[in-house]
């Protein structure tokens, strides 16, 4: 008898064996190699390394800005390769966010980090300024 995993043991965050390459030119660079990683409902983790290991690929890809060359992510139950491009958009505006490290790029400068955090929950209907 097979007995699934409830919502609460159920990981939040699965990504099985993801290989990300970059082709630059006639040069080929491997992001990630084989990455599994399992994140729970409620755990809090780091994701550290020296530049060019890999941290921002993975970023990209668990936000739904990139895809895996090859492996598989679900984020919140959800296969990211299989969304289309609509269910992409609404993984983005409604479940995953994004702030960037080079905050001029993304960030009001006249609001604060709350208020900065809270504006695409205003305009997505779920919130009140």
């Amino acid at each position: 008898m097979s007995v699934e995993p409830s919502a609460e043991t159920r990981p939040l965050i699965v990504c099985d064996n993801v290989v990300k390459t970059y082709s630059i030119g006639k040069l080929e660079v491997m992001a990630l190699q084989g990455l599994d990683l399992r994140v729970n409902a409620g755990e809090m983790i780091g994701i550290v390394g020296k530049s060019g290991s890999g941290k921002s690929t993975l970023l990209n890809i668990l936000g739904g800005n990139d895809a895996p060359t090859t492996g598989s992510v679900r984020v919140a139950d959800l296969d990211l390769s299989a969304l289309t491009a609509k269910q992409a958009q609404a993984y983005r505006r409604h479940v995953v966010g994004v702030i960037w490290q080079q905050t001029a790029r993304n960030m009001l400068p006249y609001l604060t980090a709350r208020q900065n955090v809270e504006q695409p929950l205003y305009y997505a209907g779920s919130g009140e300024r």
